[in-house]
C-alpha cells in the first residue's frame, strides 16, 4: 500500500472517531511519514510535538506534559523498546488516543501490546493490507507495571 492510502486511512479514522479536526488539541507525532505530517498541517491549530520514535529517550517531555492524541507508525511501536508503551500511556492524558496504522499481519499482536500498556484497543479501519489501530487510554494505564 502506498503512503497516500495510509494517510488516507489514518485521516478518515481522525474524522470518524476523534475530534482532533474540530478542536485544538495536543497531539503527539512519533516517526511520522511524510503524508502523515500533511494531515497533521490540517488540523487545528493545536499543540503538535514531534519524537523520532518511541523511546524513553524521544519521548522525554515536560514532565506534567501530557496529550490528548498520538499518531505513530507500527514500525515505531513494534521496534520500541520494552516500557516504551507504558511511557506512552503516561504521556496520554485519561482517555487520550492513540491511533496507529500496522501491517494486516501485525495487527493482532500490536493490538495485544497496546491492550497490555492499558489501552482499550479497537480496529478502527481495515484493507489494502493495512490496519489501522485505535487505542484509548484507560483511567489507570500509567500505573500498570
Amino acid at each position: 500500500m502506498c503512503d497516500t492510502e495510509h494517510a488516507a486511512d489514518v485521516e478518515r479514522v481522525l474524522r470518524e472517531r476523534t475530534d482532533v479536526f474540530e478542536h485544538e488539541r495536543a497531539i503527539l507525532a512519533i516517526a511520522a511519514q511524510p503524508e502523515i505530517e500533511r494531515v497533521l498541517e490540517r488540523l487545528p491549530q493545536g499543540r503538535c510535538r514531534r519524537a523520532a520514535s518511541l523511546s524513553r529517550e524521544a519521548l522525554r517531555f515536560d514532565d506534567c506534559e501530557s496529550f490528548d492524541i498520538a499518531i505513530a507508525d507500527a514500525d515505531a511501536v513494534e521496534d520500541g523498546p520494552a516500557g516504551a508503551l507504558g511511557e506512552l500511556a503516561r504521556m496520554l492524558r485519561p482517555g487520550g488516543w492513540v491511533v496507529l496504522r500496522v501491517n494486516a499481519a501485525a495487527a493482532a499482536s500490536c493490538a495485544q501490546r497496546l491492550a497490555g500498556a492499558g489501552f482499550f484497543v479497537a480496529r478502527a479501519a481495515e484493507g489494502r493490507g493495512a490496519t489501522v489501530l485505535l487505542g484509548v487510554r484507560g483511567e489507570f494505564a500509567a500505573y500498570t507495571p
